[in-house]
């Protein structure tokens, strides 16, 4: 079974980064409108969302119909929360989620400070607190949220390192590639966080976007994106050359690490025989991990796969093609997904929705709503 929605649609818009919410079969995607002709008049690429405003879609059937606004629509106890934008959310017990964002000065792609809140459905809970505490590096970039068994929070963003005057890169000049995935130790509260690891990236690439999977028994897997940005074009790898027919480094296989400690020590990290980004993993209630990512090089999709053992491995015999953008272009994806309480899988994700495929053009948000055994079935 598989069901395509488009949630948001509008020729004078870039909508883009959804987020998401659930509250049992009801489902809230929250996520930025851009005026095309303002954005236009900006020098800051969309990502940074130099005039963007917030919108919300809610949905009361599962999925399968939706409502906008621009205000965010109460939805009851909240069950599950993804990242979504420029930070991530995570659902507590009885409802509650703590937000974590890192957003951008409107206007300009100066980072502002990591910053958190906790919220009771729509209302705040408390005084915003600000995140600083990032151990030997200097800026995180959070993504990713997984409440794990002794009851702890565990937070997966990224440190992107310099390049200096003369285009050395910091990892060629002290050996240890600073473009890594970092973990902050959040208390079950949500409101203390601290560094609490990292994993050492020796290799040319980066290691960036990336989803964490509780396996249980303290074992905590990590998915990564890695991009070869700033390798030059003659030492890239023929699978290197993503973003479509560009060689810019951006795109590569995903890369695995886990920790067998809860995440205080990270194993190195295996190349997983899945190429895309940026991942984003879901324990399904059948014991699977479902793990939904954007292949943003042709064909342009965004695609799923199984793992049935706890992510040591990923059934390629599963993998599959939720859907297919035509026209296509490479400014797609960041797919996140929840489970509904009759089993189906909800999927939200962003793209081209014109002709128009450039940097600055008309961008949709859609939906898919499929089962697992779409992917089992092959």
């Amino acid at each position: 079974m598989k069901h395509d929605v488009i949630i948001h649609s509008s020729d004078d818009q870039y909508s883009s980064f959804p987020g998401l919410q659930r509250s049992s079969d009801t489902i809230l995607v929250s996520y930025t409108n851009q005026q095309l002709d303002r954005l236009r008049a900006s020098d800051v690429h969309p990502h940074y969302a130099p005039v963007a405003l917030p919108s919300y879609g809610l949905s009361e059937d599962g999925g399968r119909t939706w409502s906008i606004s621009g205000t965010p629509p109460g939805i009851g106890p909240v069950e599950h929360a993804t990242r979504g934008g420029h930070g991530v959310s995570h659902a507590f017990g009885g409802g509650g989620v703590v937000s974590l964002m890192r957003g951008y000065v409107p206007g300009t792609t100066t980072p502002t400070a990591l910053t958190g809140n906790i919220y009771s459905g729509s209302s705040p809970v408390g005084q915003p607190f600000e995140i600083s505490d990032f151990g030997p590096f200097e800026t995180f970039y959070p993504f990713d949220t997984e409440t794990l068994g002794d009851g702890s929070l565990l937070l997966a963003g990224y440190h992107a390192g310099y390049i200096d005057g003369d285009g050395t890169s910091e990892w060629e000049a002290t050996g240890v590639n600073p473009n890594t995935v970092l973990f902050l130790r959040g208390t079950p509260d949500g409101r203390e966080w601290s560094y609490c690891s990292h994993v050492r990236n020796t290799d040319p690439f980066c290691l960036t976007e990336s989803s964490l999977v509780d396996a249980g028994g303290g074992r905590v897997v990590c998915v990564m994106r890695t991009d070869w940005v700033g390798v030059p074009d003659e030492k890239l790898p023929m699978e290197a050359g993503g973003n479509g027919a560009n060689r810019d480094g951006y795109g590569y296989f995903m890369y695995q690490s886990e920790s067998l400690d809860y995440g205080v020590t990270w194993s190195e990290t295996v190349q997983l025989p899945i190429w895309g980004h940026p991942p984003y993993c879901l324990k399904l209630r059948s014991g699977s991990v479902l793990m939904v990512y954007g292949h943003r090089r042709p064909p342009f999709e965004i695609r799923a796969i199984l793992s049935t053992d706890g992510c040591r491995t990923w059934d390629t015999s599963t993998l599959t093609t939720l859907h297919r953008f035509d026209p296509s272009g490479i400014d797609i994806g960041y797919p996140l997904c929840t489970q509904l309480p009759n089993g189906e899988v909800f999927c939200t994700f962003y793209g081209y929705s014109t002709n128009d495929v450039g940097g600055k053009s008309p961008h949709a948000i859609y939906g898919t709503l499929f089962t697992e055994d779409l992917l089992a079935s092959g």
